[in-house]
């Protein structure tokens, strides 16, 4: 959806009026299309395994894809309606507005730790329940179990910060590039291939577009892992120098730490005995361990 919403932005030359609102609208249908299919695909790859699966578990699926398949047909007409009438864009930004609003306030208190005591209140509600449990099959294991706020909060703005670096390459490096040569092989007319075309020709040489698109829809796909690790090194860098991780700050902090080392090791790494203390600093152990040490500095 990101990629489409950048793709519109572009073929607009980045300005934001009327025409590229109607057209960002279109998110709204692909959202439910997306939605359509994945539980189509729920109910696909459930094929033979119906007789072994909960009865449940089976109604979830089917209920989700009814939902899904009755959503998807009636904001697609609506969109479609609304291109030809501009009395209609209301009534779709209305519904649109409303399924969008009830999506995000469900995932806010699905999602947010501080907003899980008032999910569980509301688990008196049948309703409630019965829209978090179309969200999502209910899990008794680790149930309960939630991490602090602060955790949370660090863990989004991490992946804020991904996405967003994700999202300004895709569209200054990737996205925008092209715009302009698309228009061009678009507007071409009467363009003889050395290969029968079956596709690009009469159809705004679309095999031609697609070729041009497609490593950058691959690369749009698979680049998150590569901006996910980078981003994910330099904040290891910097929480393991403000920690101080594998840092001698002297000799003289050496030559001071150089006798507790063997027995500091053997207590981390090893099940502790109860006569260590007892042991003498000249046993073979402490002898291996300041040996081992003494050749590593």
């Amino acid at each position: 959806m990101m990629f489409q919403g950048l793709t519109i932005l572009a073929f607009n030359n980045g300005q934001f009026n009327s025409k590229t609102l109607r057209q960002v609208l279109s998110l709204g249908p692909t959202y439910v299309v997306m939605k359509f299919i994945e539980s189509s695909l729920d109910v696909l790859m459930m094929y033979g395994a119906y007789s072994t699966t909960r009865r449940l578990a089976l109604s979830r699926i089917f209920l989700r894809f009814i939902w899904f398949t009755i959503v998807s047909v009636v904001v697609c007409f609506i969109y479609v309606k609304s291109l030809k009438s501009s009395a209609i864009v209301r009534l779709y930004v209305i519904v649109v507005g409303i399924y969008g609003g009830l999506q995000f306030f469900v995932s806010f208190l699905m999602r947010i730790p501080a907003c899980h005591r008032l999910t569980n209140q509301c688990d008196r509600w049948s309703l409630m329940r019965f829209i978090n449990w179309m969200r999502q099959e209910r899990y008794y294991v680790g149930r309960g179990m939630y991490e602090r706020t602060t955790d949370f909060m660090k863990y989004m703005l991490f992946w804020l910060v991904v996405l967003g670096v994700k999202f300004v390459f895709a569209y200054f490096l990737q996205i925008k590039p092209l715009a302009g040569p698309t228009k061009i092989i678009v507007a071409m007319t009467n363009l003889t291939y050395s290969w029968h075309d079956f596709v690009s020709k009469h159809n705004h040489n679309a095999l031609t577009v697609a070729s041009l698109w497609a490593p950058v829809v691959a690369m749009y796909l698979l680049d998150i892992y590569l901006f996910y690790t980078i981003i994910s090194a330099i904040w290891g860098f910097l929480l393991g120098a403000r920690d101080r991780l594998g840092e001698i700050r002297s000799l003289g902090a050496v030559h001071k730490l150089f006798e507790e080392f063997p027995g500091a090791f053997m207590n981390t790494l090893h099940i502790p005995l109860p006569d260590r203390t007892s042991q003498s600093s000249s046993s073979p152990v402490r002898n291996f361990m300041h040996l081992c040490f003494f050749v590593v500095v």
